[in-house]
């Protein structure tokens, strides 16, 4: 797993995806520290990192990780009112949609017999999370914003996890991220639709202010 970040470094990502957990044992502490120095190091070079919360809980001592590795952004499900599955809650720093009933999958068309395709867990979530950090950056790069180095300032931990907590802030749960109120999406063809320049121009302000 090390060698992937690794691999990531050199190919100068600006985010990585860790949707899952990894134990600690007497058995492979070999292992984690040298995954533990290839988290540092990414974090060292300003890519922005997410893992997932661990689905145990309570029922877990340990730390979730790599979620709780330096520099890694920790991500739980949350159910459909926003608030945190309890197995999530313990650890998470946001959450993010994956609750134990699921997200329908998009693109999908089952037949009259099937049930629609579900996904969930903190795995999910995390990829939620980094999906909307890709949309994040993207709608910096090509707004007005985008030649003033908010792009630049973006790309680092501490910063994210403010705008993060931003958008937090205006719902209902302290750790949900409710994406809805920023961007707008045409659900039905399940692609991400902003009305306009403007309306782009105001939602990155919204943003970065």
């Amino acid at each position: 797993m090390y060698q992937a970040i690794r691999w990531a470094i050199k190919k100068r990502v600006h985010i990585i995806s860790m949707s899952w957990t990894i134990e600690k044992t007497n058995k492979n502490v070999r292992q984690i520290e040298d995954l533990d120095a290839a988290i540092k190091e990414a974090h060292k070079g300003r890519i922005l990192m997410f893992g997932a919360a661990s689905d145990q809980g309570f029922n877990s001592s340990n730390k979730p990780y790599p979620a709780k590795g330096t520099g890694v952004i920790c991500i739980g499900a949350a159910k459909g009112s926003g608030h945190a599955e309890e197995v999530a809650e313990k650890d998470s720093d946001y959450l993010f949609p994956g609750g134990t009933l699921g997200i329908k999958l998009p693109r999908q068309q089952p037949t009259e017999d099937e049930r629609p395709q579900t996904v969930s867990g903190s795995s999910f979530a995390t990829a939620l999370a980094t999906g909307l950090t890709s949309l994040i950056l993207y709608c910096v790069d090509i707004s007005k914003y985008g030649k003033e180095g908010h792009r630049e300032s973006l790309q680092d931990y501490a910063t994210m996890k403010l705008v993060f907590e931003m958008m937090a802030s205006v719902g209902g749960h302290p750790k949900y991220i409710g994406v809805e109120r920023f961007f707008k999406a045409t659900f039905a063809d399940f692609e991400w639709e902003l009305d306009g320049k403007k309306e782009l121009d105001d939602a990155v302000e919204y943003i970065i202010r």
